[in-house]
């Protein structure tokens, strides 16, 4: 009876580490702030900024561009974002963004190239 309870708290342990282990896997700890600028290095208020692609799911976010062009997106997981850019004025773009060389990745998005 004594070996059957030990087998049974075994294979109850280790499906609690792989749990535990999947979980934390996929924190969503990470976030990027970042500045929208012109061609000319200018800041650009009031761009919409929304996730069009990234690892496994993400949250459905959108940021909006601050006077200084200054934007905060939460909550993320580490890996390959494509953010899509809309100004008030022009045409929208995308831009690629890889989170998870630190808690917060801070990047500047250039409207045009």
């Amino acid at each position: 009876m004594a070996l059957v309870r030990f087998r049974l708290f075994s294979m109850l342990a280790v499906v609690l580490v792989t749990v535990a282990g999947c979980v934390t896997s996929t924190a969503m700890n990470y976030t990027i702030n970042g500045q929208v600028i012109d061609a000319t290095g200018r800041p650009v208020p009031e761009v919409s900024i929304t996730i069009q692609d990234g690892p496994g799911t993400f949250p459905d976010l959108a940021a909006l561009t601050d006077a200084e062009g200054r934007f905060t997106l939460h909550e993320l997981s580490a890996g390959r974002f494509t953010l899509r850019l809309v100004p008030p004025e022009g045409e929208p773009v995308s831009r690629m963004v890889q989170v998870g060389n630190g808690a917060t990745e801070r990047v500047v998005l250039r409207l045009l190239e």
